[in-house]
C-alpha cells in the first residue's frame, strides 16, 4: 500500500495540470480553526485572492506536502489568503485543525475550516475537489480572486515555484498599476489583528468610505462614528459589497487591535466596516495617501473620503454634517 502511494505521489507530481473554471461559491456557515462561526463565501473569500487545499488531519500522504507548500508560499506572499478546507468534518474538529496547523506554523492569514457535513459538501462540490472518502481525495489548489474573477484549479503538486508564480500573478491582477504606485500597499493591521494591504486589500476594486478618527476622541469621532452607523444601517446588505466603510486611527500608538475591536463592537459594526491601525510610520503614510494626515490626533480632520476606485471617482464630504448629506453622496458614487 505504501509503495502504491509513493508511485501514486510521484504521478500526481509528474502530471500537474492547471484548468480555469468559475466557481458558484457557498455562502454557508464553518468553523475555523479557532473556533469562530463565520460565511465562507462571506468572510473568507469576498473581495480577496485567495488560494484552497482540502486536507484531513490523520492524512499521512498528500494533506502534510500541501500544508508544506502553503506554509512556504504564505512566507513569500503576504496579498493572498490561504484557506484549507477538512475533507473529514466529522473527526477534524476546530481543535484537531489547529493542531494540525501548528505544525506548519501557520500565520493569521491562513484560516483552516470545518463544519457540518453538508456545508463541506457543497464548498468541495464548488471547486471541484468532492471524493467518496477523505482517503480516495487528489491533491488539488485552488488559486482565485473574486475581484477579477479569475480562477484556476491545479491538479498534482505542481512545485512551489510555478503554484508561487501562478499566485502572485492573480494577486497583482486584481489592482491597477497605477492607483499600487499613488496610494503604495504600505502594511496594516484590522481590528482583528489581520494584516492589510492598504491599497491591494482596503482599496483596489471597491467603493469606500473613509474617515480618520481615534478611540478616545472626545469631539468629531462620536459624531462621525454615528453617522457611519447610520450608513450602514442605510446600505443593509450592500455593506462590504457595494460600499466598505474604513476608520484609520490617528493613534496608531494606544489604538491596538484590541482596543479597536472593542470600539467596533460598541459601535455595532457590522462586516464591511473595518478599524485600521498598525505600525505608527505606514498609519502615517496611508492617512497621507488618502488626504487625511495630521501632526496631532487632537487636530485631525473631520473630513470624509468617498471614492469609487474602478471608475476613479472621488468626493469629500464634511463629517460633522447631518448624516444624510453624507449618505447622499456615497449614494452618488456608487452610482457612478
Amino acid at each position: 500500500m505504501k509503495r502504491m502511494l509513493a508511485l501514486l505521489f510521484v504521478c500526481f507530481t509528474a502530471a500537474a495540470e492547471t484548468t480555469t473554471f468559475t466557481p458558484a461559491i457557498p455562502d454557508v456557515e464553518v468553523l475555523t480553526h479557532e473556533g469562530k462561526s463565520v460565511r465562507f463565501y462571506s468572510d473568507l473569500v469576498k473581495d480577496r485572492v485567495v488560494a484552497v487545499n482540502f486536507v484531513f488531519t490523520n492524512c499521512s500522504t498528500i494533506c502534510p506536502t500541501s500544508g508544506a507548500l502553503f506554509a512556504a508560499l504564505q512566507k513569500q506572499n503576504d496579498r493572498v489568503h490561504f484557506i484549507s478546507v477538512s475533507i473529514d468534518p466529522e473527526y477534524d474538529t476546530p481543535k484537531r485543525l489547529d493542531a494540525w496547523s501548528r505544525k506548519f506554523r501557520t500565520a493569521p492569514g491562513w484560516t483552516l475550516v470545518t463544519g457540518k457535513p453538508a456545508a463541506i459538501a457543497q464548498i468541495t462540490k464548488a471547486f471541484g475537489a468532492a471524493s467518496t472518502r477523505p482517503q480516495d481525495h487528489v491533491p488539488l489548489t485552488i488559486v482565485g480572486s473574486d475581484v477579477t474573477h479569475t480562477w484556476s484549479r491545479l491538479y498534482g503538486f505542481p512545485g512551489n515555484e510555478k503554484l508561487a508564480e501562478l499566485v502572485d500573478q492573480v494577486s497583482r491582477s486584481k489592482f491597477s498599476d497605477a492607483g499600487l504606485k499613488y496610494f503604495t500597499d504600505v502594511p496594516l493591521l484590522d481590528q482583528d489583528g489581520r494584516k492589510v494591504r492598504l491599497y491591494s486589500d482596503l482599496i483596489a476594486g471597491k467603493t469606500i468610505v473613509v474617515n480618520s478618527f481615534f478611540a478616545s476622541c472626545p469631539g468629531s469621532c462620536p459624531v462621525m462614528t454615528g453617522t457611519f452607523r447610520k450608513i450602514q444601517t442605510a446600505l443593509g446588505d450592500r455593506l462590504g459589497r457595494d460600499v466598505h466603510l474604513i476608520s484609520i486611527t490617528v493613534d496608531p500608538e494606544n489604538d491596538t487591535p484590541a482596543a479597536l475591536r472593542k470600539f467596533a463592537k460598541d459601535a455595532a459594526a457590522r462586516p464591511g466596516w473595518s478599524f485600521v491601525t498598525g505600525d505608527k510610520t505606514n498609519v502615517a503614510q496611508a492617512l497621507h495617501k488618502l488626504g487625511l494626515k495630521t501632526d496631532l490626533k487632537e487636530n485631525h480632520t473631520a473630513v470624509v473620503i468617498i471614492g469609487n476606485e474602478p471608475k476613479g471617482v472621488w468626493k469629500k464630504a464634511f463629517g460633522l454634517a447631518p448624516s444624510e448629506d453624507v449618505l447622499k453622496l456615497v449614494q452618488e458614487v456608487v452610482a457612478e
